[in-house]
């Protein structure tokens, strides 16, 4: 997942080196395979001005286009059936290196003339940018695009490569990687605001009828009312674009902008076109048919789950949503859904249909059932302030009380003293512990005990709580010696008696034989 570094400093201070912000997060054990510095991919591509088209005298499906580029206007040959006067484009100068996705391999771009006609540059697509895989048309941005700034620029700079781990899907969000910097880093760190306001007479809500608490565990929506669906803000636009995501429309954007920023997918639903009053979750029944958003159309079986209305599914459950209730220009009311669904449904599913979707790898890798509200809340807040509209119903809220109540976990000093080797003195285990969003229940000489955030799903037993003390506590200074319990192996070659292993901090080699592993 890409973690752009100017997102991330909305939650924590990130004013240092990014080599040294991936090394930390490496070393507690979120990988970061890269850094990834737009300046540098995308030098020599500059936001543009399309301010006149003609037709290209020798060539009936090619155009010739005078762009502004802020310094000078530009003649471009463009073959794009979606490039139109008054649009702000990506253009690459003579000199950019692009991706040529034909032979696999980058190449400087080059003076040209195409079909008689001499274009000094190209107007870009997604795909030849490296942010999708869309090349059926030219990337047409924001109109309140700064004309002539780098686009690297205006997609937001350095971005982390992070590979989340399987156990780790809290990892999968930018805030979530945010909490780790800020324990790492000991400094503060600045949570969204999830408070919304609500108006007026509350409606009547759609009933929800969960018919498998296996399956859907929980299950919210709420109702909103007079949205102006529209372009969303430009940075927002921006915000997506540098995670990998095309934005569509403000509602549909919000939606993935909390799925990013906390890892909680959501849906929009237009409240308009649901059939009956009642939202149905359950089992499709067999052969049952769906056309999603996508344009394609799907036969189920019992062993799926979607959503559904009085007429049939609205939704693959955690996966993609249905064509029928889609949000569109003409949307005004909405219902939204955050909801946990069982991660093995989900991926049989997924591979299934063949369809995988930001949502689906994320429900895959199991959510905390608690953690949908929050979620919901922050959205809620977001379409207010963004697409004007007003939070019209109670927060419906189906759920398996057994797995909704919050995870409690004790640990003890002896038993953190057998497994690392040291001591961790319970008050400093605490504040850790706190620190990671961990609540305290109670506090004793002999043990602490937590109750376990709703984005962490990884945490059930006390070793799981050692293990986060592994990771954090002192670490840019510590290296933890083998628990007194383990036993030695055989002396190895003396050439092979030590291993290197480099301190966080400052990358100097320091000698041990052993490293506790996550």
């Amino acid at each position: 997942m890409k973690i752009p570094i100017n997102w991330l400093s909305d939650y924590v201070d990130v004013n240092y080196d990014p080599q040294l912000i991936a090394h930390r997060l490496t070393m507690a054990g979120l990988e970061v395979s890269g850094v990834d510095d737009k300046a540098t991919s995308m030098n020599g591509v500059y936001v543009g001005y399309v301010e006149s088209i003609s037709e290209h005298p020798n060539a009936d499906r090619l155009k010739v286009c005078g762009v502004d580029v802020g310094d000078e206007v530009l003649e471009i040959v463009c073959g794009a059936p979606n490039v139109e006067v008054g649009q702000k484009i990506a253009l690459a100068k003579v000199g950019a290196t692009l991706m040529n996705f034909a032979t696999g391999e980058y190449e400087q771009l080059k003076r040209a003339k195409i079909r008689g006609v001499a274009s000094s540059g190209m107007i870009c697509s997604e795909q030849e940018l490296g942010l999708g895989d869309d090349h059926s048309g030219i990337l047409v941005l924001s109109a309140s695009a700064q004309i002539g700034i780098p686009l690297s620029e205006y997609l937001g700079g350095i971005s982390l490569d992070l590979e989340a781990t399987p156990n780790r899907p809290d990892a999968m969000s930018l805030f979530g990687v945010a909490r780790e910097l800020a324990v790492l880093n000991k400094t503060d760190l600045t949570a969204p605001t999830l408070e919304y306001s609500s108006h007026g007479v509350m409606d009547e809500h759609f009933e929800v009828r969960v018919d498998d608490s296996d399956l859907c565990p929980r299950y919210l929506c709420v109702n909103m009312r007079g949205l102006e669906v529209a372009e969303s803000p430009d940075w927002l636009q921006q915000r997506l674009r540098s995670v990998g995501q095309r934005p569509i429309n403000n509602v549909v954007d919000i939606t993935n902008y909390v799925m990013f920023e906390l890892g909680q997918p959501l849906h929009a639903f237009d409240s308009n076109k649901i059939k009956g009053e009642t939202i149905i979750v359950r089992n499709a029944t067999s052969e049952e048919l769906i056309q999603t958003l996508d344009g394609n159309e799907y036969s189920l079986s019992f062993d799926d789950l979607v959503i559904a209305d009085g007429s049939g599914p609205i939704a693959i459950a955690g996966i993609i949503g249905g064509r029928a209730t889609e949000v569109d220009a003409h949307t005004v009311d909405l219902v939204l859904e955050a909801a946990s669904f069982s991660p093995a449904t989900i991926r049989k599913t997924s591979r299934r249909l063949g369809i995988r979707t930001d949502a689906s790898n994320r429900f895959e890798k199991g959510l905390r059932v608690r953690l949908p509200e929050y979620a919901l809340r922050r959205a809620c807040f977001l379409l207010e302030q963004i697409a004007g509209g007003t939070v019209s119903s109670e927060i419906v809220d189906v759920s398996d009380s057994d797995q909704v109540r919050p995870v409690v976990v004790r640990i003890t000093g002896d038993r953190i003293l057998t497994v690392l080797g040291v001591e961790i003195d319970l008050d400093v285990a605490r504040a850790t512990l706190e620190s990671l969003g961990f609540d305290l229940v109670e506090q004793n000489p002999r043990y602490v005990e937590v109750i376990v955030p709703p984005w962490r799903s990884d945490i059930a037993i006390e070793e799981d709580l050692i293990e986060e003390l592994a990771r954090v506590y002192e670490v840019h200074k510590k290296v933890f010696p083998p628990p007194p319990s383990v036993n030695i192996l055989p002396k190895k070659k003396e050439e092979q008696k030590k291993e290197k292993i480099y301190s966080i901090d400052h990358g100097e080699e320091v000698n041990d034989k052993y490293l506790l592993a996550d």
